[in-house]
């Protein structure tokens, strides 16, 4: 599916650049988006947009989109995985949507997709959302896991890790009543 709004809307999630550039919302050089998050409103979805880079063709915003329903994004949490293998040249995206009692998987992946040989984790900088277009909404267990045994690259190794280590979100909204036009929480 396609989902090409201009990029005026796009909002930063987070991502992982080199140190010596300002954040992940610049793609002018390689490895500013090394692997970077994106929302991306809609009328009536939203997108999840996640970028790399290509070192041997020069390509320093290689992006996939993952389009969810607003339901999807407004009712709950969602759960990303993302990452990249310098030895297989690859990286791995997965989405877990639980609006509800609804939960929905989606995955994506750039298989072939060299970065440079030394992006040596002290060069690296992370970053939650950007000052100027951060996406709204709480985030919950942030992970960083660099070296062995940190890539997935198979869905079934994504959901077995998140079941075993990733502790449940908390409870967004209480069981809530609505008494002479009033929401009253409990």
């Amino acid at each position: 599916m396609d989902l090409g709004w201009a990029r005026w809307n796009w909002q930063a999630i987070g991502g992982i650049t080199r140190k010596d550039r300002g954040s992940v919302w610049n793609y002018d050089q390689l490895a500013d988006r090394t692997l970077a998050l994106f929302l991306w409103p809609m009328q009536h979805l939203v997108g999840y947009h996640f970028c790399t880079y290509n070192a041997d063709n020069r390509v320093s915003n290689d992006c996939q989109n993952i389009p969810v329903t607003l339901d999807e994004y407004e009712l709950g949490w969602t759960w990303f995985y993302f990452g990249y293998n310098s030895r297989r040249q690859k990286a791995y995206a997965v989405v877990v949507t639980n609006s509800g009692q609804t939960e929905k998987v989606y995955e994506i992946s750039w298989p072939g997709r060299p970065h440079f040989k030394k992006n040596n984790i002290p060069d690296l900088r992370f970053h939650i959302g950007t000052p100027s277009s951060a996406a709204n909404g709480r985030f919950f267990d942030i992970r960083l896991d660099f070296g062995a045994g940190s890539y997935f690259g198979n869905l079934e190794d994504v959901l077995a890790y998140k079941t075993k280590f990733v502790p449940n979100p908390p409870v967004l909204f209480a069981e809530q009543k609505l008494t002479d036009n009033f929401l009253i929480k409990e």
